[in-house]
């Protein structure tokens, strides 16, 4: 479950940073718009892993078209 707060929550950064969990991040807003998240730190691990391996595929794939 994703939690949100306004940025002014840094103030209280303990607490806030108690709310972040495995696959539960916090938003954190200013003006009333998102504009921060804090994500735990296998989670974003995990994202980054996941993001290099689609880059992987689409470039393997474009390799293999070019070569048709």
């Amino acid at each position: 479950m994703i939690s949100i707060a306004p940025t002014t929550a840094l103030e209280h950064y303990q607490t806030l940073l108690d709310q972040v969990k495995s696959a539960n991040p916090v938003i954190l807003t200013e003006d009333d718009q998102e504009k921060y998240i804090i994500l735990d730190l296998n989670d974003y691990k995990k994202l980054i892993n996941g993001l290099s391996l689609l880059t992987d595929l689409t470039d393997s794939k474009k390799l293999k078209d070019s070569s048709k």
